[in-house]
């Protein structure tokens, strides 16, 4: 039928279409409001999104500002900079051959031309393209295991587990293609009716199992970003040693303006964040303008939380 591929744009135009509706009722990010400095609707962002009864969006927002505190004071990583130091050099050539490898073990080409390979096996081209949707839903399928393997095993598990998964389904089916169905392919490059009626279902069954090793073991984006240190990502974690290791002065020394450490006493449970704040500011870390900036936000975040 010419015209089923307007049937095919048809369909995916509603997830589009979806996709579009979603985004404009999906709330800002928290996290860029607040690199913004703008803590107020970063507040309110959160609120939308989390639950009161179960989230802390007063310690959310701490842990917001004092990775952005942090990330500021240490400078930024530009990729020449990234470039010109000899270890972050090397982890930048590790990510991208990471990426690079990633996508030239054949998955497009899978997805893609899937209905190609499929009418090579030796199916009609009607049933090529009913058949790609066996591989579609492979697909899904595969992904959501694949986050509950890369959440459950290591890296590297999952990792050798993709790839050998990824080699033996692409070597299976060079067999199948070269010593199964090549002696069955004629000059014109059809396919003899003697062929196997098992053939073409075989290639359809690797070449799923192909896309499910691949897409169930999608952890090398994941190692991209784990490969580099927090500092060159964007942002540094906060772990309980470092909060351990900022203390409260036993002075009231004013924090600027109308905010005092009597506030931050008072709020200490709810935002932690004024106090590392407080620290740097004594220890000049931070710089003037930044500084001014942080406290004024921090003025408005404590008024919110009162």
């Amino acid at each position: 039928d010419g015209s089923a591929w307007r049937w095919m744009l048809v369909l995916a135009t509603i997830p589009a279409v979806l996709l579009w509706v979603g985004m404009r009722l999906m709330p800002e990010s928290g996290r860029w409001y607040a690199s913004k400095a703008r803590y107020y609707e970063a507040v309110g962002a959160l609120k939308r999104i989390r639950d009161p009864r179960r989230d802390d969006v007063a310690a959310e927002i701490s842990e917001i500002i004092a990775l952005h505190a942090a990330e500021t004071s240490q400078g930024h990583w530009t990729l020449r900079r990234t470039a010109s130091v000899a270890w972050t050099r090397r982890l930048l050539f590790i990510g991208i051959g990471l990426a690079c490898f990633d996508q030239l073990t054949g998955i497009n080409t899978a997805m893609y031309y899937l209905p190609k390979i499929l009418a090579a096996a030796g199916f009609s081209s009607a049933d090529s393209i009913t058949l790609n949707v066996i591989t579609g839903a492979v697909a899904c399928v595969g992904a959501a295991f694949g986050l509950y393997l890369v959440s459950r095993l290591a890296r590297r598990h999952v990792g050798i587990y993709q790839e050998t998964g990824v080699t033996v389904s692409l070597f299976a089916l060079a067999l199948i293609f070269g010593l199964g169905i090549g002696p069955y392919t004629l000059a014109d490059g059809s396919i003899s009716p003697e062929i196997p009626s098992y053939l073409p279902w075989l290639v359809l069954v690797l070449v799923s199992l192909f896309v499910f090793a691949k897409q169930s073991g999608t952890v090398n984006w994941v190692l991209v970003s784990e490969i580099f240190p927090a500092r060159i990502r964007g942002g540094l974690r906060l772990d309980d040693e470092r909060n351990r290791h900022v203390a409260v002065p036993h002075h009231d020394r004013p924090l600027g303006g109308d905010l005092d450490l009597s506030d931050v006493r008072r709020h200490q449970r709810r935002c932690p964040v004024l106090l590392p704040v407080h620290r740097a500011r004594d220890t000049r870390r931070l710089p003037r303008t930044v500084r001014a900036r942080l406290l004024a936000a921090l003025r408005g975040v404590v008024t919110l939380l009162r």
